[in-house]
């Protein structure tokens, strides 16, 4: 049987806490049976410094493939999402919350 290819597109934002997003990023890679071939990592706009030493943590540590894409200014969740799901290689993209 062929198993298809997805993506997780995981928005952060200012508001998110470092713990959060840690523990959402190992329960969609590490703790699934079938985990994704990426996750979009999406930075909507400027975050604490906590959570961007979190986020740089994951970008060198992940056990997927992990794409981040930084927004400069923070441009809400539609327009994260957007942006995060151009960056999506693959066809089905599951979307998960970084709380």
């Amino acid at each position: 049987m062929s198993v298809e290819p997805f993506s997780v597109l995981l928005p952060v934002y200012a508001g998110d806490r470092p713990d959060h997003f840690r523990r959402a990023l190992r329960s969609v890679t590490t703790e699934q049976q079938r985990a994704p071939d990426e996750v979009v990592l999406v930075q909507d706009g400027p975050v604490s410094v906590e959570l961007a030493a979190a986020i740089e943590h994951a970008r060198g540590d992940c056990p997927v493939r992990l794409v981040h894409v930084s927004i400069g200014t923070n441009i809400g969740l539609s327009g994260a999402l957007t942006e995060g799901l151009a960056a999506c290689r693959n066809d089905v993209v599951a979307r998960m919350d970084a709380d």
